[in-house]
């Protein structure tokens, strides 16, 4: 299976789910310096893209005086960073003047993934989010299915609109279900021909 660049659109940044962090688990913010803890740990994640300080200097070097309040790392409970999210942003994302929120490079290491740590990640960016958009989005590909179903769980949809979405969400369709792929009309009909073996 390809995989495909597919974005997911929150309407508003109200209502999503309250996931605690497990005992022993905490989230601090981006301290300057770093950098390469960031590249470090999202490159250990990864399975798809090699990423490196080009990576995070492409991402966030525009505007770093925003890490300090918008990127946060996992924290297990001998004080190892495992994880980060970031709370960022996207203007302009539709061409209609607003600034979305934007849910980017969420990562654990791989060792510490299938613990349930991806919902309270996004608790606490969600909640960072709300604070200054009305609107989420996020970026991510069709091969990440744990990812997508949290970003589901979590009110995300498919936004249509970006290049080969249909191609991508069909791939995705092929090996997941969720109530909120059945609010597109394109999947719904995909769901609808699978049910009747067409």
């Amino acid at each position: 299976m390809e995989n495909i660049l597919i974005d997911m659109l929150r309407a508003d940044l109200q209502g999503f789910p309250d996931s605690p962090l497990p005992t022993g688990y905490s989230m601090r913010l981006y301290r300057p310096g770093d950098a390469d803890l960031w590249v470090d740990i999202v490159d250990e994640a990864d399975e798809f893209l090699t990423v490196t300080q080009e990576t995070f200097d492409k991402e966030f070097g525009y505007d770093l005086p925003a890490m300090g309040d918008r990127c946060y790392f996992l924290v297990d409970s001998s004080g190892r960073e495992i994880g980060t999210t970031t709370a960022w942003y996207a203007p302009n994302y539709k061409g209609d003047g607003v600034c979305y929120g934007r849910v980017h490079w969420v990562a654990i290491r791989p060792e510490a993934q299938g613990r349930g740590l991806c919902k309270p990640m996004l608790t606490v960016i969600m909640k960072r989010l709300a604070q200054s958009h009305d609107r989420g989005v996020l970026g991510t590909s069709s091969r990440r299915i744990p990812a997508l179903k949290c970003y589901l769980d979590f009110g995300f949809v498919p936004d249509m609109t970006s290049d080969r979405a249909f191609e991508g969400w069909s791939q995705v369709c092929s090996v997941m279900k969720h109530p909120n792929l059945d609010v597109v009309p394109e999947l719904r009909a995909l769901d609808e021909q699978d049910r009747a073996g067409t």
